[in-house]
């Protein structure tokens, strides 16, 4: 028996493997995608999107640190890099950063906990928040052929985001989103909106879930 290729995975948990893999997106005959990658962060490392970018795809990146948005843009110019904070509706909100981008987050609980293990907020900064709709209605032509994959990644913000987004409008093929890495699967309130929407499970990783509609 041929032993299977190892695999490169760019992604916290390798999500990026099961997103393409879900999508057929690594398929030599396979046509390119397009995303929207909420909480973008880094455009390479803990990315649920580079491998996709490798493979052709592009689409919406949504950031709110200013500095990752212009390392964003400089690493994958077909993408468009939107740099916002999204939540539920439009209101001021106080953005903690890190020293370790990754824990950025517009959730004062999240920042508090990040803390508490030690990690040092390097700044504190009020940001306008807007919704997921008001910034695809603003890049309409990136979304026009229809959106494979949403990921989100927004430290604590997933559901409200996903309340601040017209499922039924913009119709995702797959949706990937944060949860408690102990929390039961599929019995969170980002999954009670998606089944409500008509998705359903598709997989689970260690803090991440895939649903399909």
């Amino acid at each position: 028996m041929r032993r299977a290729k190892p695999r490169l995975s760019y992604a916290q948990y390798a999500e990026d493997l099961v997103i393409g893999d879900i999508l057929g997106a690594f398929a030599s005959d396979a046509k390119s995608g397009v995303y929207i990658d909420v909480g973008a962060n880094e455009p390479k490392r803990f990315s649920n999107t580079w491998r996709l970018y490798q493979h052709g795809w592009s689409g919406l990146a949504v950031e709110p640190d200013a500095d990752l948005c212009r390392a964003f843009a400089r690493a994958r110019p077909r993408d468009t890099v939107v740099c916002a904070a999204l939540g539920e509706r439009a209101e001021s909100r106080v953005f903690h950063r890190f020293y370790e981008s990754a824990l950025n987050t517009l959730d004062p609980a999240m920042a508090a906990q990040a803390q508490e293990k030690g990690w040092k907020v390097m700044a504190r900064e009020p940001l306008s928040v807007r919704t997921l709709n008001a910034v695809l209605e603003e890049h309409a032509s990136k979304v026009s052929r229809g959106i494979d994959l949403l990921s989100i990644d927004a430290e604590g913000l997933d559901t409200a985001i996903l309340r601040g987004f017209d499922l039924a409008r913009y119709r995702p093929r797959l949706i990937v989103f944060e949860v408690p890495p102990m929390s039961a699967v599929a019995t969170g309130e980002s999954a009670a909106l998606l089944r409500a929407a008509g998705y359903q499970p598709r997989a689970r990783l260690f803090n991440s879930e895939m649903w399909m509609a």
